[in-house]
């Protein structure tokens, strides 16, 4: 009896471990956060060509201009397991009409080398600050 109650509790405590560790691979599926992750994803060319890419293809769009609207438009977009650019949304809006520039400029990227985690692709959260100042 002693015998059978110890291969119990030791089956137990395996199917608890077994159980820990399937919680661990399905956080790795989660989208994490930037700041997170331990193989950042890449811009094609890295961060200046980022920035770069950034700078040379938001226009300041000509209503916006002709209205005097100006301000910080933050956008929030992920880079998935693949390196496509997805998700993307405003998180803090100015007008419309710069919202709908930002979001055009992160639509429009091209693809990234993707984010890793434990030796796996991963999805990533950004955030990018677009600032339209006359």
């Amino acid at each position: 009896m002693k015998h059978f109650l110890s291969v119990l509790f030791v089956l137990l405590i395996v199917g608890v471990s077994i159980l820990s560790a399937q919680d661990t691979i399905e956080e790795v599926d989660e989208c994490l956060d930037f700041y997170v992750i331990e193989v950042k994803p890449e811009f094609p060319g890295g961060e200046d060509a980022f920035l770069k890419y950034i700078a040379g293809n938001t226009k300041y769009p000509a209503e916006a201009r002709d209205k005097g609207i100006q301000g910080m438009v933050f956008i929030q977009f992920i880079i998935d397991k693949t390196g496509e650019v997805t998700d993307v949304k405003v998180l803090k809006s100015v007008d419309p009409i710069l919202d709908k520039e930002a979001m055009r400029v992160v639509k429009g990227m091209p693809k990234w080398t993707p984010g890793k985690q434990r030796n796996k692709f991963v999805k990533v959260s950004y955030q990018v600050p677009f600032n339209f100042k006359l």
